[in-house]
């Protein structure tokens, strides 16, 4: 138990006497896991102000349908300050015999990939930026390699208000309120990152990050204990760890989970309804895009949410497809000031109707098992690989257990330490054979550069 925490004023400015108390309280429980890190959002007095204006404008507006007028003139302006953006121009001049890119004829813009993000995210950061307040963010590599991404505290502060504009489209509306849990985000996983907080965007209203895997807490019964001693208003994490969670029977009634990372099958959904007789709310995010949508109660399909986010689906060559059908979803604009996004491939599939995204692939959940029969979660498997110098990989365990793992690296020449890297998979997967490829093309040969990154052929029970 820690009774001394203190959380640096430089990671929460705003922090008062009152939430102060409350996260001693928190770090002080008997109940309390082995935190291992300390976070703050960062935030101003005047970011307030930016994002309330941003909750107006996303309350208010409505997903783009086409780029217009002020989306073109974005994308003219970083045309000349974002050195990525001059690099696309270039190559477009290069191969239309010296024609200029024109944003008004969209479709002839290239898109980008995530693979720019991966080996070149500098060159996202515009000549201007002011670099004072740049955080990094390393992805959780659950649908894909894991990224380190330039970030703002307030583009990172408007997740939280879009949550909550997305939830009160559903009906629900949260008590965030000093000295009250708003939101937990739950993992089970073998390690990871865990920490309480206040969040200004919330009315300075708890939030922890919490890993239920057993080994985090002193006592496996504690997990339920902490859990009941503060309550949050809504829950947030992947299946596996909901799945973790009913385990735990904790006397909880959050008002809404949110799923996070990957989508979740309709019979964990059920599960989970039924259990805590609130909604299950499937959220399609990435840390590289923000928030794009997510699926009301009784719904099937995402429904778009930002203003300020172009949504569209192309084809192999980046041509719009007609309304319906299917193709890869690209994305332009955002509230990142250091990543600004231009006919970004998501590398995820799926139908826009309307304002709705239909049949998304590319996020399913994968699970894998060990030779004792434990499962495995995707996000263990990408905590090894993210040691290594990768850009991409496909993870594939075959019927018999074993496993056959191909990694697109960084370099272009040397050694790759395959080896290291099969032994210490195969610790994981309790002795199974590991096979480790190298394919410095991988990805190269599928549209959009798109790889799934796991695939199972071991059959589980929904």
């Amino acid at each position: 138990m820690d009774t001394s925490f203190e959380l640096p004023h430089e990671l929460s400015p705003l922090l008062n006497d009152s939430a102060r108390t409350f996260l001693k309280d928190i770090h002080s429980s008997e109940f309390a896991p082995m935190f291992n890190h300390i976070a703050g959002d960062r935030i101003f007095h005047d970011d307030l102000g930016a994002l309330a204006d941003f909750r107006e404008a996303l309350t208010e507006g409505v997903p783009l349908r086409f780029p217009g007028n002020a989306m073109k003139a974005w994308v003219e302006n970083k045309l000349e300050t974002v050195p990525e953006f001059r690099r696309s121009r270039h190559a477009y001049a290069l191969k239309n015999h010296g024609r200029d890119l024109d944003v008004n004829r969209w479709d002839r813009i290239p898109t980008m990939s995530r693979e720019t993000l991966a080996l070149r995210p500098e060159s996202l950061i515009a000549d201007d930026a002011d670099l004072s307040r740049l955080i990094v963010y390393r992805t959780a590599g659950t649908t894909g390699h894991p990224l380190l991404v330039p970030h703002h505290p307030v583009a990172a502060a408007s997740y939280q208000v879009m949550i909550q504009v997305a939830l009160s489209k559903c009906g629900i509306v949260p008590r965030f309120e000093r000295g009250r849990i708003a939101c937990y985000l739950i993992g089970a996983q073998k390690s990871t990152v865990t920490y309480p907080t206040v969040l200004s965007a919330w009315n300075h209203a708890g939030f922890a990050k919490l890993n239920l895997y057993e080994t985090n807490w002193r006592s496996p019964d504690h997990r339920r204990k902490f859990l009941e001693q503060f309550p949050a208003e809504i829950l947030t994490g992947d299946p596996t760890a909901f799945a973790t969670l009913m385990e735990l029977d904790a006397n909880v009634w959050p008002q809404a989970l949110i799923t996070t990372s990957v989508a979740m099958t309709p019979g964990l959904k059920e599960r989970l309804e039924s259990r805590f007789k609130a909604p299950v709310i499937d959220w399609y995010s990435l840390t590289e895009t923000g928030p794009i949508g997510f699926i009301k109660p009784g719904e099937d399909a995402y429904t778009i949410l930002p203003h300020d986010l172009f949504v569209e689906v192309v084809d192999e060559e980046g041509r719009a497809v007609p309304e319906g059908d299917m193709g890869e979803i690209a994305v332009t604009g955002g509230r990142n000031p250091f990543v600004p996004l231009l006919r970004y491939r998501t590398g995820d599939f799926g139908r826009r109707i309307g304002d709705k995204l239909h049949d998304l692939e590319g996020r399913k959940p994968v699970r894998f098992q060990s030779a004792t029969g434990r499962s495995i979660n995707t996000v263990d498997i990408a905590r090894t690989l993210r040691e290594y110098p990768i850009v991409q990989h496909h993870f594939l365990q075959k019927n018999d257990g074993s496993c056959e793992v191909t990694i697109r690296p960084f370099m272009t020449g040397g050694d790759f330490p395959s080896a290291k890297l099969a032994a210490e998979l195969g610790a994981l997967f309790g002795g199974f054979s590991i096979s480790v490829l190298v394919d410095r093309e991988l990805g190269d040969r599928t549209p959009g550069g798109k790889v799934l990154p796991y695939v199972t052929e071991v059959k589980f029970e929904d």
